[in-house]
């Protein structure tokens, strides 16, 4: 019904197309959460039972969970909904397809925040989480210190990097032993031709571990990465008398064997002082306290616990590439990993969108030269057998 979608305020998630959406509204709360179906005209299965389950979910969680995108420093924009600009508008809109409350935040805002929580103790006040996208400008030492405390309170930050990030935010986490390259990601096995800094990373080379977030993935894309790290080995991460680690920390994609840190702007090419592949490009990290904290226990006797998300790459979550292969649900996917809402990772709707088909040189060369060479020398060769029997 286009009255009642527009009286439910939910056309925005048509994106530009007539599709059935599925209303589900909770009668206490008055909730909503709608699933877009897909086109009539191309399939008669409108929508299955995993969009009648995602939509009960959400409408049945009891608040709906705040994320806030950092601001204050020339972070991309979130209102922008271009599908040919950086900004992250399309990431917003997934995320409260989600049933989250997404908007921005400053340091300073996120401090009295913190306060507030601190005297209150009332998690609702307390963000779900804190996204940290492609900051320009350098963070202060006191901003720093009110994202440490943060996360220290148990708080999931996502930091989304460039390589050319200020060196400060990667500094901020560098407690809990995250570190990160200086240069740029190059991959000379997998990448979108001709550009050997546009990452493809394919679950066919084993570049995708098995991971939550990742689960079943095949593809997915980065233009231009850094690679994401741990300084320490897991023999050197600090663990309790229990035995449970202070960090516990998965790459979520990988370079392939053929790739190496290029830090030079001019000439693309290996030297011995590179470092070299395979190198992570994220990086999913749970930890009870940094490496010289003190883990602290809650009252249920387990661990007080934060997550972090680490990528070597924003564009991947931009308007421009998010919904390319995998890119959308992982970045969805990161965000429900770090709030604990597992159970959308495996159930999110799909919406109907236009995929770009993007290969490698390779697989380029080969749809070229089948089309050019192999199908003509086909035909003739069937032409020339018929002939030579009819002789």
């Amino acid at each position: 019904d286009p009255n009642l979608s527009s009286t439910l305020n939910i056309e925005r998630y048509l994106s530009g197309r007539d599709l059935p959406i599925l209303v589900f509204r909770l009668e206490e709360s008055q909730r909503l959460a709608h699933i877009v179906g897909k086109d009539p005209n191309e399939n008669i299965n409108i929508f299955n039972e995993k969009d009648v389950i995602s939509g009960i979910l959400i409408s049945n969680q009891v608040k709906k969970k705040r994320i806030f995108f950092l601001s204050g420093h020339e972070e991309r924009d979130i209102n922008n909904l271009d599908r040919s600009s950086n900004s992250l508008g399309q990431a917003k809109v997934t995320l409260e397809r989600d049933n989250y409350d997404v908007s921005s935040i400053t340091t300073d805002e996120l401090s009295r925040i913190i306060l507030n929580f601190s005297l209150s103790n009332e998690l609702d006040l307390f963000p779900a989480a804190i996204i940290i996208s492609d900051p320009s400008d350098e963070i202060l030492d006191s901003e720093k210190n009110v994202i440490q405390e943060y996360i220290s309170l148990g708080g999931n930050i996502m930091l989304l990097l460039e390589p050319d990030s200020p060196k400060g935010y990667i500094e901020m986490i560098s407690s809990w032993g995250i570190i990160s390259g200086e240069g740029t990601l190059i991959d000379r096995i997998s990448y979108v031709a001709p550009n050997l800094e546009f990452l493809q990373i394919k679950d066919s080379n084993s570049q995708i571990p098995d991971h939550p977030i990742t689960h079943n993935f095949d593809v997915i894309y980065f233009p231009g990465s850094k690679f994401i790290g741990l300084s320490l080995k897991p023999e050197e991460i600090p663990i309790t008398d229990e035995g449970v680690p202070y960090i516990k920390a998965d790459p979520l994609a990988y370079t392939t064997i053929s790739s190496w840190e290029e830090t030079s702007k001019e000439i693309i090419e290996f030297n011995q002082d590179d470092i070299s592949g395979p190198l992570p490009v994220a990086l999913a990290v749970e930890a009870i306290a940094s490496i010289k904290g003190n883990p602290f226990k809650q009252e249920n006797g387990e661990y007080l616990k934060s997550k972090m998300i680490i990528f070597g790459d924003t564009d991947f979550a931009s308007n421009r590439f998010i919904f390319s292969a995998k890119n959308e649900d992982l970045f969805a996917n990161s965000v429900n990993w770090l709030t604990s809402d597992v159970e959308l990772i495996s159930i999110r709707p799909k919406v109907k969108v236009f995929r770009e088909l993007v290969l490698t040189e390779d697989e380029r060369n080969f749809v070229r030269w089948s089309g050019w060479i192999f199908l003509p020398a086909l035909s003739l060769s069937f032409g020339f057998f018929n002939w030579w029997r009819r002789r």
